[in-house]
């Protein structure tokens, strides 16, 4: 029998540490009554619990492929997605949360990437709306001096490594 996907294994993972609830609750009272917009929506594990807590969500992606798969789970179809770039992408529509997370922030690879990123969310809020950003932050007081490899996750079917540019500021995450 094949292995799910990597990113169906994520979304299980995810849905079994109990994340998702706490994230669409938290979610879901800073859109209230307004419509929320999901950066780097995926496969809808966020936007499609926020649709069903009555929330207008609509989505950017930057991958066919994803959005497919997001139109593929049930609910999935109802999502308006536009594809494209979350940096610059415009959506024809103002809204009270735009949000992204699970790391989908750090896909933007330079500051001038995410500066534009920050500017593309401003210009789509209402006065008074968020832009949520949780993504993670590299443990860098951990690397002994010249170490630039970390595992760090290994379990009997994965291993995660990181592989640390200090000088960049960047991160390469390997998963294995």
């Amino acid at each position: 029998m094949l292995a799910p996907p990597l990113s169906t294994r994520r979304a299980r993972r995810h849905a079994r540490s109990g994340v998702i609830d706490p994230t669409v609750d938290f979610l879901a009272e800073l859109a209230g009554n307004g419509a929320a917009l999901e950066f780097g929506i995926g496969t809808g594990r966020i936007a499609i619990p926020l649709r069903a807590r009555g929330i207008s969500v609509y989505g950017v992606d930057l991958s066919p492929d994803m959005v497919a798969a997001l139109r593929d789970r049930p609910g999935g179809v109802d999502v308006p997605v536009t594809i494209g770039a979350m940096a610059t992408v415009r959506v024809e529509r103002e809204f009270s949360l735009i949000y992204a997370v699970w790391n989908t922030f750090i896909n933007l690879l330079s500051q001038d990437e995410q500066v534009q990123c920050f500017r593309n969310a401003a210009a789509h809020l209402i006065p008074g709306g968020y832009f949520v950003v949780e993504t993670l932050v590299p443990r860098l007081q951990g690397l002994s001096l010249g170490e630039t490899v970390r595992a760090s996750a290994f379990g009997a079917n994965n291993a995660d490594v990181d592989e640390y540019d200090v000088v960049a500021q960047h991160i390469t995450s390997h998963h294995y």
